[in-house]
């Protein structure tokens, strides 16, 4: 929203008299679509999870790599809470983390949120969509995201919106940009709704989306093939939508409308 300016009232004494001044200061208003009623789960909980599947396959009779204590070290954002040494830490008076050879830690700490953009129902002759409100949905849980990693101490890092990524320096800007995103068609986005490659193979990428797509588990398979952890949330676009995402620990269905979240 751009604004001409601001008014300013002044109250005298006991507020008995008033006077406004009105300042030429234009300015931009960045407006947030609606909270969404739902609590998000852990967003550390569930990498930890997915975590454990990516790196021993989906055999869940796969055994993993035997682990043997090597020693502790002051307790790093992003260490497993299972992994705390409470010996070392009543003795050195600081959080301390048991470490393990024969498997190798993977850090996350740094966040990349990824945003479909594209209605389904967005047809190539409109000018805009005639409903927008599932777009609003999700950009309002991009938003919850965003809070819930900034809250467990994980780091925000890039937004992605279609094939292209962009930098976030604060959470502000992180608004910013969330608050000024447009709807795109699905009939003209076919392999460009979301970015191909992801900026670090380390970082927690998180998948916010309303459909569950060719392209989306396309992406998700690749980069998982890669050893690139990627987490799916999903506020289903339309009725026909629930309950299409794969299920795992790693996928997410919000439903608002019942003010639930189901895995």
């Amino acid at each position: 929203m751009k604004l001409s300016g601001i008014g300013v009232q002044t109250y005298f004494p006991f507020f008995l008299t008033r006077v406004t001044k009105r300042i030429d200061e234009p300015g931009d208003i960045y407006v947030l679509p609606p909270a969404l009623k739902v609590a998000i789960p852990s967003l550390r909980h569930i990498a930890e999870q997915a975590t454990k599947k990516l790196s021993l396959g989906t055999d869940n009779s796969r055994k993993g790599p035997s682990l043997e204590y090597a020693y502790s070290r002051q307790y790093q954002t992003g260490d497993s809470l299972r992994r705390l040494d409470h010996r070392a830490g009543s003795r050195l008076g600081k959080p301390m983390s048991k470490v393990f050879e024969g498997a190798e830690e993977i850090r996350r700490d740094r966040v990349h949120i990824i945003v479909d953009l594209t209605l389904e129902d967005f047809s190539a002759w409109q000018r805009r969509p005639v409903d927008d409100s599932p777009l609003d949905e999700r950009l309002a849980l991009a938003v919850e995201i965003g809070l819930s990693a900034q809250n467990e101490g994980f780091s925000l890092a890039a937004l992605a919106t279609g094939n292209e990524w962009h930098s976030v320096e604060t959470l502000l800007d992180y608004y910013k940009q969330i608050a000024t995103y447009n709807p795109q068609r699905a009939c003209t986005s076919i392999g460009q709704a979301l970015p191909k490659q992801a900026l670090e193979d380390t970082g927690l990428q998180i998948l916010v989306l309303g459909r569950w797509t060719e392209e989306a588990r396309s992406l998700v398979e690749r980069w998982n093939s890669q050893g690139i952890l990627v987490l799916v949330f999903m506020v289903p676009e339309s009725d026909k939508d629930i309950d299409t995402l794969p299920v795992g620990s790693n996928y997410v269905e919000i439903l608002d409308h019942h003010d639930e979240a189901k895995d």
